[in-house]
């Protein structure tokens, strides 16, 4: 079946079927899902629901397989709430870390502070042991954080289940230089010439105007097909 034929009949599962639906698919089912099956559950579902449901219970090469199923998954990021946020699995943490440029990672880590500050402590705690040598070997991004932020990664990075001993001379915490830059902005008030809030509700990385128009685009476009697919095939 197409993706078009798999939400059609969707639509008239009630949540009792549709809950005894999943339920009964193992990981051998799941890993089993053609494309458009997975392109007809990320439509049908929220993400939330999409997280809970498959990546929850997935490790890395299984969320990556799926993410290549999907193509972008920006929106899906943004559609996550606060309490999605804070339950990421190691899995899910790593996938995200590794596919998140240092630019939107580190907006991510001021805007999840203000909001709780657990997510970024988790965050740096399930960070692969290979970025937090990427960030030790950069001491500048110190000025990118404050002094709340630095507080809440230096402990996370203490508690780090990949921590390795040569991440750290002589065995000392890892740290970043604590010294305050006077030019440096508060960037939780000022995130730059393109930097914005996220709206009401969306807490995943923002889009950025340099990203490549086609791009853009694309997404675009995909945005109408699923707008258009969840019209058709609505009960209502």
């Amino acid at each position: 079946m197409t993706s078009d034929e798999i939400l059609y009949v969707w639509q008239f599962f009630d949540d009792r079927m549709t809950e005894k639906f999943i339920s009964g698919l193992n990981m051998a089912d799941i890993y089993g899902f053609t494309t458009d099956e997975w392109q007809a559950a990320f439509i049908g579902m929220a993400p939330t629901d999409f997280k809970r449901i498959f990546f929850d219970r997935m490790d890395v090469k299984g969320i990556n397989y799926v993410a290549k199923q999907l193509g972008d998954m920006d929106d899906f990021l943004e559609g996550l709430t606060v309490e999605d946020w804070k339950n990421m699995t190691p899995a899910e943490w790593e996938c995200f870390l590794m596919s998140t440029e240092i630019e939107d990672l580190v907006e991510f880590i001021h805007e999840m502070h203000e909001v709780d500050r657990k997510i970024v402590y988790d965050l740096f705690k399930f960070m692969p042991h290979e970025m937090l040598e990427d960030f030790r070997d950069a001491p500048e991004l110190s000025h990118e954080f404050n002094r709340t932020e630095m507080e809440t990664i230096s402990h996370a990075v203490q508690q780090n289940a990949s921590k390795k001993e040569s991440l750290f001379d002589d065995d000392e915490d890892f740290d970043f230089d604590m010294r305050e830059n006077k030019h440096h902005k508060n960037r939780r008030g000022n995130h730059g010439k393109n930097g914005k809030r996220m709206p009401n509700g969306g807490h995943g990385p923002k889009q950025h105007p340099h990203r490549d128009e086609k791009k853009g685009e694309k997404k675009h476009e995909k945005k109408q097909n699923k707008k258009q697919q969840k019209e058709r095939f609505s009960p209502n």
